[in-house]
């Protein structure tokens, strides 16, 4: 993989954090609907003072709990999504690694063919 698949993936990295992101305030906001619409049913169903705080009581625990549960749910899908990031990372680390030391073998290599073809040449001239 050259240059231009790492630059690519890293761009997919990218999008795939504001796919994360999105994901994240759509929830958040789903949540606060919730949460909005129970409250509001409650204030306006026609029951007593004492059943209304109750229910905004339960309410209050099922948002709650609701809350909890999306952000536990968004947490883990990061925590999954920085592990194959760190993961794509050290490969390519790896393989960028891999492929400069493979042209500076092959840099040393030619410049070792270099220097002693000249030095034969060298030779030849002051034999002759």
């Amino acid at each position: 993989m050259g240059l231009k698949g790492l630059i690519e993936e890293k761009r997919k990295a990218q999008q795939r954090k504001k796919k994360i992101e999105t994901a994240k305030k759509v929830t958040l906001g789903a949540a606060a609907g919730v949460t909005a619409g129970v409250v509001g049913g409650i204030l306006l169903a026609p029951k007593s003072g004492k059943e209304t705080r109750n229910d905004i009581k339960e309410g209050y625990s099922k948002a709650n709990e609701n809350i909890k549960l999306k952000v536990e749910e968004a947490k883990n899908l990061a925590m999954d999504k920085k592990e194959t990031t760190v993961s794509n990372i050290k490969e390519a680390k790896s393989k960028i690694s891999s492929y400069l030391e493979e042209k500076k073998n092959k840099i040393t290599a030619s410049s070792a063919q270099d220097v002693i073809n000249e030095a034969e040449l060298n030779t030849e001239t002051f034999t002759e």
